[in-house]
């Protein structure tokens, strides 16, 4: 098996409903397709039951949010990569998957870019071809899981996803395995999946105690890992992030009214 895609759900049936056609309709089918529910009562579940032929386990019952229920769709998987698709993403096109493994690539991680949606508004997110430490001082993260294919070994090597952060695991996951440990990645330079945009993660507020512990937790990896010497330098990204930060305020804004064709030349 190549592929395991794990789908996590809470209360998002017309959000699961996109997820589960885009997968369904993939002309590569070398994969197995995981759904885990947190007990949704909005109907979820009698969409899951509906499309149970797709599934090779999936479950509905309560948890304790959106990375315990990624890690237990670990547990169940047998793919040689993980693909998390959460309800409400959906990939980009029917060829997505056939085009990422068709030329037979074997690094550790295989990622692509994203597009970002919220009612109009469109932003595709770039990301770079060859990560670096600077690129987990981005405001948007290195990868996103939407976009990633992690092979399923890492998680038994490195760990799996932290279920004490907030919205941060996939930082920590991704900064653990791909700076402190140099993975191998593959960048493809096309759009792999759109994510719905009205989730948590657009909450992200500072003044949350809980994004503050997360805040938190990244320094305290980053400072384990950088040498005392480069926090000047350090200090120097953490200013160019400001930038960044505003540069993605404006375009995401100015979204409704650009083309996309043009939000893509301007967030390279």
């Amino acid at each position: 098996m190549k592929l395991s895609i794990i789908t996590v759900c809470y209360n998002n049936k017309n959000g699961l409903v996109k997820t589960i056609d885009s997968v369904r309709n993939q002309t590569f089918k070398d994969y197995e397709f995981i759904v885990i529910d947190g007990g949704s009562k909005d109907g979820s579940k009698e969409i899951i039951e509906a499309n149970k032929d797709l599934f090779s386990f999936w479950c509905s019952e309560p948890d304790g949010g959106i990375y315990q229920g990624m890690n237990k769709g670990i547990d169940h998987a047998i793919g040689e990569y993980c693909l998390f698709l959460n309800s409400g993403d959906w990939l980009a096109h029917n060829d997505v998957l056939k085009k990422v493994f068709e030329k037979g690539y074997n690094e550790d991680v295989l990622y692509g870019d994203i597009i970002r949606v919220k009612g109009a508004r469109k932003m595709i997110l770039h990301y770079s071809k060859e990560l670096t430490f600077a690129d987990f001082y981005r405001v948007s993260a290195a990868i996103h899981h939407q976009a990633a294919f992690i092979k399923h070994f890492l998680f038994e090597k490195y760990g799996k996803y932290r279920e004490d952060t907030y919205l941060n695991a996939d930082w920590h996951f991704f900064f653990k395995t791909v700076v402190q440990n140099n993975v191998s990645t593959k960048y493809f330079n096309h759009v792999i999946s759109v994510c719905d945009a009205t989730g948590a993660s657009q909450t992200y507020s500072l003044s949350n105690p809980k994004v503050q512990l997360d805040l938190k937790s990244k320094q305290e990896m980053i400072d384990a890992t950088i040498p005392h010497l480069s926090k000047p330098d350090y200090d120097k990204m953490c200013r160019i992030s400001q930038w960044e930060k505003l540069k993605i305020g404006i375009m995401w804004r100015l979204s409704v009214l650009i083309p996309l064709k043009w939000m893509m030349a301007l967030c390279k």
